[in-house]
């Protein structure tokens, strides 16, 4: 479940502006009036045609009636519409995901989840066609924190329905969930056609590193390797990836304490595989319903995807930074209402040499350093080819 997650995690990354540097929240917008709203208009006056009655007698004259007094007017009495009530048990059903402030629909994501909150403070949890129990979950104060069989952690506001997960756990990305019945239409939801076209309209600023985005090909192929220290648990990955069209391969050794793990991760024409070299085994993981990945796989990769964001950024800037006492060209994206200031470090010849990824605010995650080792064409495209592994399911 939690791979899962993480690989929802970087499809948003990529398809969403909100996932890097310099992204900022979309303004609210309001329907317009129409004009049947803004102005009131009356039917045209109309005329008979005069015609002159023959003359009649006069009726002789009548006593009139009394005169009565009208009945007061009495006014139905207003009602409001019922107020909804949502428990917090029940079961809810994702309808989005969102990040720093843009939305996708769950359809566009191509993925579904649902989360059942029994109540004694147990349920489960699905992600695709992968079930979980939730061993534990408690409410206060409108937050929800939910613990999974595997040891995961997620929290979030719930109430009216609505269940806005921090999967996470840094305020990077929220699922949202809802109860049938439930008011979603205050989320503002992108299409991912207009996501795309919205990224399309971005030129590419006249930085440093927009000039290192024009020099990757990611048709043609890129090559990452980097390390990269994350202040959240004191972590340190090293990675090696390589990116072509709608295919993603990285090699990833994660280090925490004297714990340390390699993982294979294959992203191969829509569908995600965990691969073990040695037995020759491919893990499937979920397939994801993605135009903007399979036109280009190499945004999977948080390095390349912070890059490629930062290159359309409109308030990135260059100024001299030093590190470690070495004065760099560096580009650097300032610190938004979403995350504090990203800092991109340049060698004298245009290559990246570090990259300096702040912290959201509001999360007490800490940001991550990353050091460049190189970046450049050299795909090996067999890294692609899983002919030779036995293809597994999660049970």
């Amino acid at each position: 479940m939690k791979k899962k997650m993480a690989f929802l995690a970087a499809v948003m990354a990529m398809m969403m502006a909100l996932s890097a540097c310099g992204s900022s929240k979309p303004a609210e917008t309001q329907a317009p009036e129409t004009e049947a709203q803004a102005v009131e208009t009356a039917a045209p006056e109309t005329a008979a045609p005069e015609t002159a009655a023959p003359e009649t007698t006069a009726a002789p004259e009548t006593t009139a009636a009394p005169e009565t007094t009208a009945a007061p007017e009495t006014a139905a009495p207003e009602t409001e519409a019922p107020v909804v009530s949502f428990p917090i048990e029940g079961e809810y059903t994702m309808f989005a995901a969102s990040q720093e402030g843009s939305t996708l629909s769950a359809e566009d994501l191509g993925t579904s989840s649902s989360v059942t909150l029994v109540e004694g403070g147990t349920g489960e949890m699905s992600f695709d066609e992968d079930v979980m129990a939730i061993t534990s979950w408690t409410e206060a104060d409108g937050i929800v924190t939910i613990t999974m069989e595997d040891g995961g952690v997620a929290s979030g506001e719930i109430g009216g329905g609505i269940l806005n997960l921090d999967v996470m756990g840094d305020g990077s990305m929220f699922i949202l969930y809802a109860q049938a019945g439930a008011d979603t239409s205050v989320y503002d939801m992108m299409t991912e056609e207009e996501y795309l076209a919205q990224q399309a309209d971005k030129a590419v600023n006249d930085t440093a590193v927009g000039t290192f985005y024009k020099s990757l090909d990611r048709v043609a192929g890129i090559h990452l390797n980097y390390s990269v220290h994350h202040d959240y648990l004191d972590s340190t990955q090293e990675v090696d990836a390589v990116g072509k069209g709608n295919n993603y391969y990285a090699v990833t050794t994660t280090h925490i304490d004297d714990i340390v793990s390699t993982s294979f991760t294959l992203y191969l024409e829509g569908k995600t595989y965990n691969l073990d070299p040695e037995a020759k085994t491919a893990l499937f993981v979920t397939e994801m319903a993605s135009t903007a990945l399979n036109n280009s796989a190499a945004l999977i990769d948080p390095l390349y995807n912070s890059i490629m964001m930062a290159a359309v950024s409109e308030d990135a800037f260059e100024e001299p930074r030093e590190k470690d006492g070495v004065t760099y060209n560096a580009v650097v994206v300032p610190t938004n209402e979403n995350r504090e200031e990203c800092v991109f470090y340049f060698n004298e010849d245009g290559s990246l040499a570090f990259y300096l990824e702040g912290r959201y605010l509001g999360s007490d995650i800490g940001g991550s350093q990353y050091t460049v080792n190189v970046i450049d064409s050299t795909v090996d495209e067999a890294v692609f080819d899983i002919s030779g592994y036995e293809v597994k399911t999660l049970d």
